[in-house]
């Protein structure tokens, strides 16, 4: 056995599996989510907006 460090939705399955055991419970905290930040006024590449709103509906 060996400890990590995971963001919950990411091992959300296993968790309910009994498998791994949570740690550290008193410490847990939650984040909003993830957010990116780029410059809004420059012209951007098709590829990168493509990213930005696959990101925006997940």
């Amino acid at each position: 056995m060996f400890p990590a460090w995971a963001p919950t939705a990411m091992v959300r399955e296993e968790l309910h599996s009994g498998k791994p055991v949570s740690l550290l419970n008193d410490w847990f905290t939650t984040y909003d989510g993830y957010y990116l930040y780029y410059p809004s006024r420059r012209q951007s590449s098709p590829l990168f907006r493509l990213l930005v709103d696959a990101l925006r509906f997940k």
